[in-house]
């Protein structure tokens, strides 16, 4: 995300460039949160091997934190994202 910060009373000045990333960056995570969402009507729940170990990139937080959340006998797909914005 956007590192400047304007401490002399200056308004922060959004380029073009900017504008694009930052709306590549939204529609990104926009998608990663549609799919999550459908997963609160229908989990899929695998066994517990399943993509062990898999992470997503949250741009807001700037960490990898886990896809999926994992118990000792199953995954639910998807829900790592629900339980990272749920914090």
């Amino acid at each position: 995300m956007c590192k400047l910060n304007n401490n002399l009373g200056k308004k922060h000045v959004y380029s073009k460039r900017h504008q694009i990333v930052l709306n590549n960056i939204l529609q990104k995570f926009e998608t990663k949160i549609v799919h999550a969402k459908s997963t609160l009507f229908s989990p899929d729940v695998q066994d517990a091997g399943f993509e062990s170990g898999a992470k997503f990139w949250c741009y807001f937080c700037q960490i990898e934190a886990s896809k999926h959340v994992v118990s000792e006998d199953c995954t639910v797909l998807g829900s790592g994202l629900l339980h990272h914005i749920s914090r």
